[in-house]
């Protein structure tokens, strides 16, 4: 998120630095997440399920775009469809970063990274359109 947002450094830092991130257990396949608000004058809280695939990081990145949207946003309503769009934008970063640094990896994040994608916008669109 920093090289991706370079003007928003501190508030990125910040907010890694000082979110909670909390790994809890599986009961099943499919990793759970989700980014808890404690308000305006707090920092969110990360509940993730971690396994070590690649489909953990771009759910820690999705989620991470969710608590600096949270930061960011100073206790003001966010409509949902922007607050996914800034989780989004988190996961767009990893990609980013990851393909300047390691393209093998890169390859394997964005093949789990579409499939993500298809189950939004695939299995998932009449719901989303609805």
């Amino acid at each position: 998120m920093r090289d991706f947002l370079s003007d928003q450094q501190s508030i990125i830092d910040d907010t890694f630095e000082r979110t909670v991130k909390i790994v809890v257990g599986q009961r099943a396949k499919s990793g759970k997440a989700l980014t808890l608000d404690n308000g305006p004058t707090a920092y969110p809280t990360i509940l993730l399920s971690y396994r070590g695939e690649p489909s953990d990081s771009l759910v820690l990145a999705h989620e991470f775009g969710h608590a600096l949207q949270i930061r960011a946003s100073r206790g003001k309503f966010v409509p949902p469809i922007i607050r996914e769009v800034c989780a989004f934008l988190g996961e767009g970063a990893l990609l980013c970063h990851t393909l300047q640094r390691n393209a093998a990896e890169y390859t394997h994040f964005a093949q789990v990274w579409r499939e993500h994608n298809y189950k939004y916008f695939g299995t998932q669109r009449d719901r989303l359109q609805a």
